[in-house]
């Protein structure tokens, strides 16, 4: 298999920090992220900042088709020459943020996969949400701090908007973390791999859910009425759930706060 390095090398590449490059450079680690896909010969799987394509190449071994996205130019020109003779891999340049995951799953739902850059990735997450209902999984390494957010339960530090957001609409896991010394450039940071199964996800976004969320960890250490004292008849509706009106946001389950929204909304 062609190496990150070897590639680096020939093509004098040097990692873009203002595209917060860290290429996987492990063949091992690249294998394990794939194998926990669990792709099948008939999907068609999503590969969000494809770089210069190797695991790319990997992917397009076991699927029926990889769409890869990256916003390098120079990254995917190195994939299309490296890995052209791949006929089942769409290379595309271009902001994933800007992207319609939608087209890509014309024949039924598709897999996501990526190495997720670290400065996005909270922007990344809630695009995704948006496209959930054409999405069956998505496996992405991210960076291992926002991974405990992520699968973070109530009551802890980690436990916030992210946290609700995502296991309102996926079943949210942590897999195994990432050492830094698999990466060209090494970061400074733990990774960690993550799977959001979309499988059973509600079909319609919860009303009202996300601005709720957000009034209410804009201040952490304010009491749950305190922080949403902005919506109309909030006491009431805080009792008519049972729910103590000096609990402190980090306390209430998911599960809380999605009552909390429908009746608000």
């Amino acid at each position: 298999m062609v190496s990150i390095k070897s590639l680096l090398k020939k093509y004098g590449i040097t990692p873009k920090k203002s595209l917060g490059q860290n290429f996987l450079a492990e063949g091992p680690t690249m294998a394990k992220i794939v194998d926990s896909l669990h792709v099948q010969q008939d999907d068609t799987v999503l590969e969000i900042g494809c770089g210069m394509g190797v695991m790319t190449a990997l992917l397009a071994s076991k699927c029926k088709q990889v769409v890869a996205v990256d916003a390098d130019r120079e990254a995917i020109g190195i994939a299309r020459e490296e890995f052209g003779d791949c006929r089942n891999i769409e290379w595309t340049q271009g902001d994933i943020l800007k992207t319609d995951i939608s087209s890509f799953a014309q024949h039924g739902k598709i897999l996501v996969i990526g190495n997720i850059p670290y400065n996005i990735s909270s922007p990344i997450f809630f695009h995704l949400l948006g496209y959930r209902a054409h999405i069956k999984r998505a496996v992405l390494m991210i960076q291992k701090e926002v991974a405990q957010r992520i699968v973070a339960k109530p009551g802890g530090k980690d436990y916030g908007a992210l946290s609700i957001m995502l296991q309102s609409y996926a079943k949210c896991e942590k897999l195994f973390n990432v050492a830094a010394t698999n990466f060209v450039p090494q970061p400074k940071v733990m990774s960690s791999v993550i799977n959001l199964d979309f499988t059973d996800s509600p079909k319609n976004d919860i009303p009202g859910l996300r601005e709720v969320v957000q009034a209410a960890f804009q201040k952490r250490r304010k009491t749950i009425k305190n922080a949403l004292g902005r919506f109309d008849g909030i006491e009431k509706i805080l009792a008519g759930f049972g729910i103590d009106p000096k609990r402190r946001p980090e306390t209430l389950s998911v599960q809380e706060f999605q009552d909390l929204a429908q009746k608000i909304s």
